[in-house]
């Protein structure tokens, strides 16, 4: 069908008078019978020789330009319709303006086509049919133009493949085992009784697209077009199409397989598919094997032009291939077919994706090639895959590779390789198709070092607007922080990172917009925090506030559970590593001042690094100290005897007392284990130094603070009270309360040599007395002998055995 073409052009461009002798009807008549048998290339030589003898009858133009549209002479047609329409009365040749409309969008000139199709669709006369047809149209073109505009930025085409393309037809190339097999349109049967001969298909092979072919001699037969090869799923077997010219250019094709008998490519013989598939009275083409992901069955998928069943033109069918190698009966894909032409087929099995090209589903021009995805027994809408892979012109044989991100597909658009020059769009090249891929480069930091992280876990996320995001890769890096991922474009996309001992963080990264080819590559840096958080807490004196506070006690509370107490007496600095999501409290004492509690929501606070809190305590004023607690050994000051009296300080009680401090933890936790025993130690360990040490250095600020009162004459009157934990009699418990509140006395009258004892003998300073014994100590305290853990070592019932400064009245 090339050669004609060539040959009619030649003819054209020549200007020569051709009719050596010929009449003017004789050449008509050649070449109305040359149209009627579909032989549009000999009907165009006869029509431009007609042309050349009278250049002013309307009626040859027409028929030149409908010889030159079925061939896809393009703008040849357009010249010869507009001829037509500059030679008559455009009313009287709507037909053409319709048709001159179809070339132009056949050539991308969307604009003027969708002029030509709306002034079509106003034409009187046109019928409704093709009014809507003609309106439909339009729509079509400037839905194009704005594809054209926003062409896919991730597609790379090659439309240099000189070695492979020649300046006849190729097409149907694909990738199998190193080797590109296609079908080449090239080779001339030199008995071919029709003149010009004819060409003909034949297979041909080629280890590189820039490299040319050579026939794949174990496929291809003699005499038949032999084209469309493709290999099963397990490349045991090659199926084809043969076919035979019916008329002049007409062409009958059957399916058939040869078994692959080795690795060097030697095939058995031609097997014929059976009647269901080779249905007679119908021209069966393209084949192509896909495996059905729901029931791993091979299916074959071929390209019919039988009526029943049909949605009009060529169609798309599938059969199954049995276990036993028959095939089942084959089913219209009704979802990809259309009312128009529906070719070449292929089933990417690993996203049951068909591709196929069709001139239905609002093409921009020709054959466009659209994607539609099976989902079990189902299929999606076609989609398009938009400009530049779809053109105005025809884009065939569309195919991929396993990973989507290349393949080949065939078209006849501008750029190819021509027949000769100035020779239209006659043939099919082969382009290869790239999808450029976006990658993105990942890496996990420590985001308080801002260091690498090693042994960190990422995973991506594609986030689609109104439905649940699709999980797409989970991946460890035990040795390194570095992870690559190659995104599809149009979406975003969620990374998140996680690591033992580390919050996990996430970064979106948005690629739903168009790519920049220059900067393929997206860096992602994704920065875990610690799960602990340095806190660093400060106490200062809220009267000397930029004054370090020294000799201040910090206790930390998790929850509700202490974890750590200190004090320091060199420094005002206290730094913990907390737990994030966690709650914690901070308690910060010093003798004299009031406490203050701190807390801190970290969970609230979002992820920082460190922590830096100040904490301000404000000076007691004598009224402040009650209620002073003043807590006692067992059985102490003085065990074992009934006396209410002792020679003991409260001073020196304490200082045996406190120097058992590792004991009673000892004692109490020895029964505990795990982390039951660490809440334990840090209860009896804030016990004696918040309770008991700063009771007694409490009391030391106390009885200071009383002389500042005293020394100017106002009279202070001091409240005191004991109590004991219920291990004895109440007598000998009323006794114990009585020289414990001795002991302070004894403090009193001793204290910085004697220096409250003036204003004691004076009444100025006041000391009143009241002991309880055990009357008040709770119900839980044990009173059991043998129950030494509960009933002396225990913070509830240490609790119990103290001295109480109850009340301070001034009086000024």
């Amino acid at each position: 069908m090339n050669i004609y073409k060539m040959f009619v052009l030649l003819v054209l461009l020549a200007g020569t008078n051709l009719a050596n002798g010929q009449t003017l009807k004789q050449y008509l008549k050649g070449a109305d019978e040359a149209f009627a048998n579909a032989d549009y290339g000999s009907a165009l030589q006869w029509y431009g020789i007609a042309t050349e003898i009278t250049e002013n009858r309307s009626d040859i133009w027409y028929k030149l330009a409908e010889s030159a549209r079925m061939i896809d002479y393009y703008e040849l047609a357009d010249s010869a319709y507009q001829r037509v329409l500059d030679l008559d009365d455009p009313a009287k040749h709507a037909e053409s303006t319709f048709w001159q409309a179809s070339m132009k969008k056949a050539l991308g000139q969307y604009d003027e086509a969708a002029t030509l199709f709306n002034q079509y669709a106003g034409m009187s006369g046109t019928t409704p049919e093709y009014i809507e047809l003609a309106t439909m149209e339009a729509e079509d073109c400037y839905r194009a133009i704005g594809i054209v505009e926003v062409p896919l930025d991730d597609v790379a085409l090659d439309t240099s493949l000189i070695g492979i393309n020649t300046p006849d037809s190729e097409f149907g190339a694909f990738w199998y085992n190193d080797q590109i097999y296609y079908t080449s349109y090239s080779f001339i049967k030199e008995d071919d009784e029709h003149y010009p001969p004819r060409p003909y298909m034949k297979v041909m092979q080629s280890e590189a697209l820039d490299q040319a072919g050579t026939l794949y001699v174990p496929i291809n037969h003699d005499t038949m077009h032999t084209a469309y090869p493709t290999y099963n799923s397990d490349g045991s077997r090659v199926y084809f199409a043969q076919c035979a010219y019916v008329g002049v250019a007409g062409l009958d094709c059957s399916l058939y397989y040869r078994e692959v008998l080795d690795d060097d490519g030697n095939l058995g013989h031609a097997t014929r598919l059976p009647e269901q598939i080779n249905k007679a009275g119908s021209s069966n083409t393209m084949p192509q094997i896909g495996v059905d992901e729901e029931t791993g069955s091979e299916v074959l998928f071929f390209v019919s032009d039988r009526e029943e069943g049909s949605a009009g033109g060529n169609d798309i069918w599938c059969s199954v291939i049995n276990a036993d190698g028959t095939f089942s009966t084959p089913e219209n894909i009704a979802a990809v077919n259309s009312e128009k032409d529906e070719v070449t087929p292929f089933f990417h099995s690993g996203t049951q994706t068909l591709y196929y090209s069709s001139k239905g589903f609002q093409s921009i021009g020709g054959f466009d090639v659209f994607s539609a995805v099976k989902e079990g027994s189902n299929w999606q809408d076609p989609v398009a895959l938009g400009y530049p892979v779809n053109t105005s012109f025809n884009e065939v044989s569309f195919n991929i590779d396993e990973a989507e991100k290349k393949g080949l597909f065939a078209s006849n658009r501008r750029n190819g390789q021509p027949y000769e020059a100035g020779s239209d769009y006659c043939c099919y090249d082969i382009y290869s198709y790239r999808k450029l891929t976006l990658d993105l480069e990942i890496f996990v930091f420590d985001a308080k070092t801002r260091q690498p992280l090693p042994g960190s876990t990422v995973h991506i996320d594609q986030l689609i607007p109104g439905k649940k995001d699709k999980m797409l890769l989970t991946e460890s890096n035990p040795d390194g922080n570095d992870f690559y991922y190659s995104p599809e474009l149009g979406f975003g996309y969620l990374i998140t990172a996680d690591r033992e001992g580390y919050v996990t963080s996430s970064e979106i990264v948005d690629v739903s917009l168009t790519m920049n080819p220059e900067e393929p590559l997206i860096r992602v840096d994704v920065y875990l925090p610690p799960n602990i958080i340095d806190l660093t807490a400060l106490i200062y004196d809220r009267d000397f506030p930029t004054d370090p506070l020294l000799g201040t006690t910090v206790q930390l509370l998790e929850f509700d559970d202490q974890i750590a107490i200190e004090t320091k007496d060199s420094t005002n600095r206290y730094d913990y590593n907390l737990k994030r999501t966690r709650t914690y409290t901070l308690i910060a004492s010093k003798p004299g001042y009031h406490s203050d509690t701190l807390i801190i929501d970290l969970e609230a606070l979002g992820n920082p690094m460190t922590l830096e809190r100040k904490i301000y305590l404000r000076v007691k004023d004598l009224i402040d100290f009650p209620p002073l607690y003043l807590y006692f050994d067992n059985d102490e000051p003085d065990p074992k005897t009934f006396r209410k009296t002792t020679q003991q300080t409260y001073g020196q009680s304490f200082d045996k007392y406190y120097s058992r401090k590792d004991k009673f933890i000892d004692e109490y936790t020895k029964v505990l284990e795990g982390r039951d025993r660490f809440l334990a130690e840090q209860l009896m360990r804030a016990f004696f130094e918040r309770e008991i040490r700063d009771g007694f250095e409490n009391l030391e600020v106390f009885s200071s603070r009383m002389m500042f009162y005293l020394e100017r004459g106002v009279a202070v009157k001091v409240t005191v009270t004991g109590f004991t934990s219920p291990r004895a009699s109440t007598e000998y418990n009323e006794a114990l309360g009585a020289r414990r509140v001795a002991s302070l006395m004894n403090h009193f009258n001793k204290f910085q040599d004697g220096i409250l004892v003036p204003y004691l003998r004076n009444g100025l300073l006041q000391i009143e007395e009241v002991s309880v014994g055990e009357s008040k100590a709770p119900t839980v305290v044990s009173d059991r002998l043998n129950d030494e853990r509960n009933s002396i070592y225990s913070p509830i019932a240490s609790a119990e055995r103290r001295v109480e400064i109850i009340g301070v009245t001034i009086d000024e």
